[in-house]
Parts: structure tokens; sequence; C-alpha cells
């Protein structure tokens, strides 16, 4: 595989053993960089929260999780600089950003998306990603 801008769908069952936890460990070794926007942070700490809140997973177990992320290894890229084509995709498809920073992602990197939420998935399939966009099962 070549570059992935990977979403926090894919990265959160890389570091969580749940449904596609092995499909996501697989698109992790073979992108060739793993790129995400810097918010996969903040998203996946989040994933992890609402486990914990949800009372699934122990305060704990979220933090060991955590340290997990930080040896995924994706390129972090800079939200400031995919801002402005995120807001423009969130306007012109009228979906929150928070998506679009991933679209915009892939965009500029001209790499493929990985995801696991069918919903981006199809969002990116109406843009025309078409086999550059990867729905993990």
């Amino acid at each position: 595989m070549n570059p992935v801008v990977a979403d926090a769908s894919v990265v959160a069952k890389v570091i969580l053993e749940e449904a596609g936890h092995d499909a996501a460990r697989g698109v992790v070794a073979k992108a060739a960089p793993l790129l995400a926007p810097e918010l996969i942070f903040s998203e996946c700490a989040n994933a992890l929260w609402k486990r914990v809140h949800r009372g699934s997973m122990a305060g704990v177990h979220a933090l060991r999780a955590l340290e997990g992320l930080w040896a995924v290894p994706l390129e972090p890229l800079s939200l400031r600089r995919l801002t402005p084509a995120a807001l423009q995709l969130s306007l012109d498809l009228d979906h929150p950003i928070y998506d679009c920073y991933y679209l915009a992602a892939a965009i500029q990197n001209n790499c493929t998306l990985a995801t696991a939420d069918q919903h981006l998935y199809e969002l990116a399939q109406r843009m025309g990603f078409g086999e550059q966009a990867v729905l993990l099962r």
C-alpha cells in the first residue's frame, strides 16, 4: 500500500482489541507513510473516554491503550494547514468538519483514505475517491 490517511475509527481499532483489529493493523503495517490530522489524538482519547464512561473499560486500561497510540507509527498533519480545505469541504458537503479533515488530508497528500466509518466511506465515494477509499469491516 502507498501513503494512507487513517481516521480515528481505524487507529482506535489498532490500539483496542475489538472487531476489525487485525484489518486495522494490516492497513497500518502496509502504509508508507501512515498519515492523520493532529485531531487523531483527541478523537482516539475521546473514544477511550467513552468506553470508560459507558463502563466497558476501566480507566487504567484506557491509559494503557493511550500508550499504545503513541506507538502507532503515524505522521500527524497540521490542522492549521488542513483547516481551509476541510472547512470548504464541510461547507460544500454540509457535513461536520471533523470528518472533512480526513478527506482534506487524503486529497492534499494524494493518498488512500482508510476508515471503519461507513458514513465517511460513503462521503468519500460521493466525492469520487473510488478505490482510494478503503472501508474496514
